[in-house]
């Protein structure tokens, strides 16, 4: 798995571990496509433990001080989040020998699960967040053209409907 660290930019990876699992293999085997989520925006765990999260100077740890609008406005997150992008999509699988930008059982990649940007009610802070979604997306659609693109949003209720309220 990828290792965390807050100071030295992209982490190393463990090769062998990286989408090798036992469940990963029979997938492969059997011509399963799968969608591919890397980060989760959700939950402090996925930023504190999630081993595919890189060493941004922005996350939400002591060491690491920022918060969620910090994550979408930093130039240098925007940057190791496109490298991080390249990296996995351009890494040729040891078992298979393809790069997973041409894997078939790849179906496609989603950018982020649930990128919410909780705080991002002025029209610059949606501003950082619509235009890091677009950032991503374009480039996850340049690394992985053969695949489609996700940015793992989920649906809300609108204005007038009565559940509204459930609305996160």
């Amino acid at each position: 798995m990828l290792a965390l660290s807050c100071s030295c930019g992209l982490p190393e990876r463990d090769v062998l571990s990286f989408y090798s699992s036992p469940k990963a293999r029979a997938l492969y085997k059997q011509h399963i496509t799968s969608v591919t989520s890397r980060v989760n925006s959700l939950t402090g765990v996925a930023y504190k433990d999630d081993p595919t999260i890189m060493g941004w100077d922005v996350m939400n740890e002591p060491r690491c001080p920022g918060d969620v609008l910090s994550f979408y406005s930093s130039p240098k997150a925007r940057a190791l989040y496109k490298q991080h992008i390249t990296s996995v999509t351009s890494r040729v699988n040891s078992l298979t020998g393809v790069a997973y930008k041409d894997d078939p059982t790849i179906m496609g990649w989603d950018v982020m699960n649930e990128p919410r940007c909780p705080g991002c009610d002025s029209p610059t802070n949606k501003a950082f967040h619509t235009s890091w979604l677009q950032e991503m997306s374009d480039h996850v659609a340049a690394a992985a053209p053969k695949q489609l693109i996700m940015l793992g949003s989920e649906g809300f209720f609108g204005p007038n409907d009565p559940q509204l309220y459930y609305n996160p």
